[in-house]
């Protein structure tokens, strides 16, 4: 036998061979792999849907040897925040139950609770329910130009929890001893009548015929006004402007 023909011969063979393992892989399927009809009509979902865990793991076991880094990479994305539960989000929610300590911790724990503690509704939902039990104030009171008027530091926007906050500080000073006490004379031995404050002065109106302000904070007399020839038994401000009213039967208006 000539070169050419074992050649020719060993070409054939190759042939036979090459054609003997393609029907090979071909006949070889994994079982719980659907063919190719199932896969292009959308039904490999309905059977992946069928299988047991534990073939749905060899399954995928199998799949990932054949994927790229970039493809895994892909899959990682998706799948890995599925293990991220918020629990927290499912528990019962009881936290108007809790005392105000409790319940501002619990505002720290988790961006779904610290909604339930500032987040709208929490208004009347807690804080004006606290506000009421407290007795920082009745119902009626509780107008948004009333809140307004009370200091809120922090700029928060539930006017409630700000106006709730000021009055539990002012209490808890008052009970931890937290405060100055200022005291100065008068009106010398005659009777203060009358008086209205703020946080930036104090008013007091008295039978020696006088009304006198002074600084909250220092204490110290700020301005003497004269003018009424009875003792001033009434009095009222605005902004800059005070009324009074005297036992000589007059009203008079000053400018502060």
């Amino acid at each position: 036998m000539n070169n050419n023909q074992n050649r020719k011969r060993t070409a054939m063979l190759a042939d036979h061979d090459l054609n003997d393992n393609n029907i090979r892989k071909k006949s070889i399927k994994h079982p719980l792999t659907p063919n190719h009809d199932d896969i292009s009509n959308n039904n490999w979902l309905n059977h992946f849907r069928s299988l047991s865990d534990h073939s749905k793991s060899l399954l995928l076991n199998d799949l990932i040897s054949y994927c790229s880094n970039t493809t895994l990479q892909s899959a990682a994305c998706i799948i890995l925040p599925k293990f991220k539960i918020n629990y927290l989000a499912d528990l019962p929610v009881e936290l108007e139950y809790l005392d105000t300590k409790s319940l501002l911790r619990c505002a720290q724990v988790s961006k779904a609770w610290n909604d339930l503690v500032d987040g709208k509704g929490s208004e009347s939902q807690i804080w004006k329910k606290r506000i009421i039990e407290q007795a920082f104030a009745i119902e009626s009171q509780l107008s948004q130009n009333f809140l307004l008027t009370f200091p809120n530091p922090f700029g928060s926007d539930n006017l409630y929890k700000a106006f709730y906050r000021h009055h539990h500080l002012t209490r808890q000073n008052w009970f931890l001893g937290r405060y100055r006490q200022i005291s100065f004379p008068g009106h010398g031995t005659h009777v203060v009548t009358c008086l209205q404050f703020d946080g930036d002065k104090i008013i007091s109106g008295s039978d020696d015929r006088t009304i006198h302000i002074y600084d909250t904070k220092l204490g110290e007399l700020i301005t003497r006004l004269e003018g009424h020839e009875g003792g001033v038994w009434a009095l009222q401000y605005w902004q800059n402007i005070l009324v009074s009213g005297s036992t000589d039967r007059t009203v008079r208006v000053w400018n502060m």
